[in-house]
């Protein structure tokens, strides 16, 4: 496969991706089913837009489309190997991403990564914005691990392109603001995710519950859900957000560049006695400080 069609098929895949993603907006505006974290919630979304582009940017490199391409072209990984059909692939690869994907937010929320997730958990009203905001190095370090995944087991192009796709509109649809009937999302919510059953992972009493981001069955089947809230007037008495002084309507705060700064500081006080590095990474980052 030549990167003209690689190229095809990425930008037709964006483009139906974030045409969806508009579909949610508007239907955000329309029918929505809490008003948690109204206030500064305009500020929220454009930082949250802020930061998809920042780990759009700071991604490209790690392409899971072009690793699976390179991985099926020289038949690396074992799926390649063994010739499994193109169904079972997929099957299977679904399978094994989304349960990695729960494995890694669950992971997030330990001592290290938590710095960098609770990021994701600041934004005090869930929205379909809420999907951007992640912090670049767990965005970079999720990505890296995925490639891994990718040529260990050499899931087919085309497995990707669609398997990603799907799981993508799963994630941004599950902290949407879209309400469903009551009925239908709690028989969807034994299979996927949905609105109601994903907010309650962002409250701050439920923060370490429904990491699922895909199928729910890894919740069951790991004793990590608890039953979702189905009456608006119960779901608006939820906290959502972190206990933090930190003002997370700043965006330099959402990249965590003034406690990099201080830390870096600190590091050259001890070994060098001239904050150098604290200096550059000041005037390669200030642009962030008009935000």
């Amino acid at each position: 496969m030549d990167s003209l069609d690689l190229d095809f098929y990425a930008i037709t895949r964006a483009f139906l991706f974030f045409s969806l993603i508009g579909l949610m907006v508007v239907l955000e505006y329309f029918f929505s089913f809490h008003r948690l974290g109204k206030a500064g919630v305009r500020r929220r979304r454009v930082s949250n837009w802020y930061l998809g582009i920042v780990n759009i940017i700071v991604a490209l490199p790690l392409s899971t489309l072009t690793t699976a391409a390179y991985c099926e072209y020289y038949q690396i990984g074992l799926f390649n190997l063994l010739k499994v059909p193109f169904g079972l692939v997929f099957i299977l690869w679904f399978i094994i991403y989304d349960l990695y994907v729960y494995l890694f937010h669950r992971l997030s929320h330990a001592t290290f990564l938590w710095h960098f997730h609770k990021i994701h958990h600041s934004d005090k009203s869930l929205n379909v914005t809420t999907s951007f905001r992640f912090h670049p190095v767990e965005y970079i370090l999720f990505n890296a691990l995925k490639i891994v995944l990718i040529i260990l087991l050499g899931p087919y192009f085309f497995v990707i392109l669609v398997s990603d796709f799907i799981q993508a509109i799963l994630v941004f649809w599950g902290h949407s603001n879209i309400a469903l009937n009551a009925k239908l999302e709690q028989a969807l919510s034994r299979i996927i995710i949905t609105p109601r059953y994903h907010v309650m992972h962002h409250t701050q009493d439920e923060c370490r519950r429904n990491y699922a981001a895909g199928l729910t069955l890894w919740d069951y089947l790991f004793h990590t859900q608890t039953e979702p809230l189905w009456n608006k007037d119960d779901i608006n008495k939820l906290t959502l957000g972190v206990q933090t002084k930190t003002n997370w309507s700043e965006f330099k705060n959402l990249l965590l560049i003034n406690k990099l700064i201080h830390f870096l500081g600190r590091l050259q006080f001890v070994y060098f006695k001239f904050p150098l590095i604290t200096i550059g990474v000041a005037v390669i980052f200030g642009i962030v400080e008009f935000y």
